[in-house]
């Protein structure tokens, strides 16, 4: 069931519904308050079958979604809007009025619009750790007993406007600290910004021919960059500047190109050593997805960089805005 709210949602319109077999719901809406009646409606036929619920809210209040999530055993994939509150995230895993919420999901997407305060940071790792972490024999697994919980397979944070909003973000939830080491980096990576406007946004064509006077500039900053001692990974994540450089060292035929590589090359078994205690990866501009202990892109070293680099996996600014795209046909 597809539902779009134009301007301010009717606080009784699921209320007034009964769908006992109903397995998808897909909600847009800018304003108003729906989810009680939503809860209303799934728990005239409670438990349901629901496997796939999405939507797009203004907010949700505490334990709102959870007062929905206790009537959806059955949920497989679950894409909504950041709960404001803490309190939902933490239902999620570790259990509401003494049951497990969801125990069959397994695709969690939250949407945030801005940056996520520390309880709410703390929280997303929290569920990260209690329902991705759960093993990997899920698979084997035909029936579920009351009270088992199915592993979590995909945890994915979205956002759909400012890239450094996800870095901000990223940092927040491995913990990581501004340092001087990483400001001097972020600066230098500026630099590089203000030549290549694309790098940002992950990537940049190789340019054919650089003025005498930029391609020296250039150089000075690679050189400069090349010249900081560092001796943490996190000040390399921090400053962004390991995504510039990645994208350079692939110029073909290039100084410049060389130098990146040269950098990289240099900071290699820093980045190697810091990927044991990585948790989320940068996928594309828009999203950040954790990486369980015994997810796959560990067995191999040149999987496991694409933690440090960014998922090679794609993703469209559309599939992140869906809900303001999506074509309802009534």
């Amino acid at each position: 069931m597809d539902v779009a709210f134009e301007y301010r949602s009717h606080p009784h319109f699921f209320n007034q519904l009964t769908l006992p077999a109903i397995e998808d719901i897909t909600v847009i809406s800018c304003r108003g308050k729906w989810m009680p009646g939503l809860t209303s409606m799934l728990a005239k036929n409670s438990p349901s079958s629901l496997k796939s619920f999405s939507a797009r809210l203004e907010s949700i209040d505490k334990d709102e979604l959870s007062s929905v999530l206790i009537h959806t055993p059955q949920l497989v994939t679950l894409n909504i809007t950041l709960p404001s509150s803490s309190s939902d995230i933490l239902n999620l895993a570790s259990g509401y009025q003494n049951h497990p919420l969801c125990p069959h999901l397994e695709t969690c997407s939250f949407y945030a619009d801005d940056l996520i305060n520390q309880d709410l940071t703390n929280a997303l790792n929290l569920l990260a750790y209690s329902r991705c972490e759960l093993g990997n024999n899920a698979d084997d697994i035909n029936v579920l007993l009351p009270g088992e919980v199915r592993p979590l397979r995909n945890l994915t944070i979205e956002f759909g406007h400012s890239n450094t909003l996800v870095h901000l973000q990223h940092g927040r939830l491995e913990n990581w600290s501004i340092t001087p080491t990483s400001t001097l980096l972020e600066r230098l990576n500026a630099h590089l910004y203000e030549k290549f406007p694309d790098l940002p946004f992950g990537y940049c064509s190789q340019p054919k021919k650089l003025s005498i006077g930029w391609d020296d500039k250039l150089g000075r900053i690679l050189a400069d960059i090349e010249s900081v001692e560092v001796d943490r990974a996190e000040d390399i994540y921090m400053s962004r500047v390991h995504y510039s450089l990645k994208i350079i060292s692939n110029w073909a035929n290039s100084g410049h190109g060389n130098c990146a590589q040269r950098i990289l090359d240099k900071w290699q078994p820093s980045i190697e050593k810091s990927l044991k205690d990585r948790r989320w990866a940068f996928k594309q501009r828009f999203a950040l997805v954790y990486i369980s202990k015994d997810n796959a892109l560990r067995n191999s070293l040149e999987s496991a960089m694409t933690i440090a680099y960014g998922l090679k996996e794609r993703i469209s600014l559309a599939s992140v805005l869906w809900s303001t795209s999506i074509d309802f046909d009534f």
